[in-house]
C-alpha cells in the first residue's frame, strides 16, 4: 500500500466529515509523517469528538468494512473502532483520552 494510496482515502475521508461538521483531527503515524518527524505510516488514526463518533462511525461504514477488534480497546477512549477502506486500516477514536502520572487527560 503506497503512502500515495493512504493520503487519497484520508482526503476521502476528510472530504466526508467536513460535510457533516464532524470535528476530527489526525493521530498517531500519520501525525508524525505530516510533522516530518518519520517517513511513512501504516494506517490512518482518526480521533473525533465524543459526540461525534456515532456519525462519523455511520459514514465510515460506508466508506469500508468495520473490522471485528482482536483485542480490547488500547486507550480510555468512550469509543474505538477499525474500519478497512481500501486495503487501508483506519483507526476510529471518539472521545480520546489517554492517561499519564496516574491522572487522565481528554485530548478531544
Amino acid at each position: 500500500m503506497t503512502i500515495q494510496h493512504k493520503l487519497v482515502i484520508l482526503s476521502q475521508i476528510a472530504k466526508k466529515l467536513n460535510e457533516c461538521h464532524v470535528t476530527w483531527a489526525v493521530g498517531g503515524s500519520l501525525l508524525l509523517y505530516f510533522k516530518g518527524i518519520v517517513d511513512e505510516f501504516h494506517d490512518i488514526d482518526l480521533m473525533v469528538m465524543a459526540e461525534n463518533a456515532k456519525e462519523a462511525k455511520i459514514h465510515l461504514m460506508e466508506m469500508g468494512e468495520l473490522q471485528k477488534l482482536e483485542y480490547e480497546n488500547p486507550y480510555k477512549s468512550d469509543h474505538f473502532y477499525v474500519f478497512k477502506i481500501e486495503d487501508v486500516e483506519v483507526d476510529l477514536m471518539g472521545g480520546f483520552t489517554t492517561s499519564f502520572a496516574y491522572r487522565m487527560a481528554q485530548i478531544l
